[in-house]
């Protein structure tokens, strides 16, 4: 399906791509227009292709990192470290990512277009692939330290916190089961900021008008039939 069709249905698809790399500012230093142009001029973040590139948020983030004299934690240059950055971000575009990604779906954008009420033996499914990501990451990562892949916050953190608040924002509570996981989304609130988090995810939390998706009929049709194959 063309990621342009996704894009007028509503801006907020992709999300999860635009908030990693709207966050990733926060590593140049300023979350600025100013800033956000530098980052448009790669031909990298054509961000209306991110919901179907996984690898795309990804690749912004590491080229800010690269791009600009940013805080050593972030992407470190020390190998070890770097490394457990990496094997995050290698890892987490399945375990995280897909699963995070369908659940803001399915409780989101799907009754949004459909009218109908969100489809709880669906939406159980779902959070059921999501599970043993949020599992191993409480229940082993961060019984070893502070923050998912050095002592202190990196991409690998950044990443997932972008990824996880989407169905967080749309009411799923994905830290409730998990102590350690709830601990470290504080940590990492504390260190991007309130404000920054806050703004960043203004899309996803503000409330959709449901005359929206009847703006288009067809192309409310032919998302729903979309979204229920994805999800299916």
């Amino acid at each position: 399906m063309e990621t342009s069709c996704w894009r007028r249905a509503h801006p907020a698809w992709g999300q999860g791509a635009r908030l990693g790399a709207a966050l990733g500012l926060k590593l140049v230093g300023s979350f600025s227009m100013e800033g956000w142009a530098k980052v448009t001029l790669l031909g990298l973040d054509n961000l209306d292709s991110a919901g179907e590139d996984p690898s795309l948020s990804v690749a912004i983030l590491l080229y800010l990192s690269r791009k600009y004299q940013t805080a050593p934690y972030w992407y470190p240059p020390d190998l070890q470290a770097r490394a457990r950055v990496d094997e995050y971000l290698a890892w987490q575009h399945t375990a995280i990512q897909l699963p995070a990604t369908n659940v803001y779906l399915c409780k989101s954008l799907l009754p949004h277009f459909s009218g109908q009420p969100v489809d709880t033996v669906r939406l159980d499914r779902l959070l059921g692939k999501l599970k043993p990501a949020l599992q191993h990451l409480d229940q082993e990562v961060l019984a070893a330290k502070p923050f998912l892949a050095t002592e202190q916050v990196s991409l690998a953190d950044l990443m997932a916190f972008t990824e996880l608040m989407q169905p967080t924002a749309v009411g799923c509570d994905l830290f409730r089961d998990w102590p350690r996981l709830a601990a470290w989304r504080a940590r990492v609130e504390a260190a991007l900021g309130p404000e920054l988090v806050q703004d960043a995810h203004k899309l996803v939390l503000q409330p959709r008008d449901p005359r929206d998706a009847q703006q288009d009929p067809r192309l409310a049709q032919e998302l729903v039939h979309r979204l229920q194959e994805r999800l299916s």
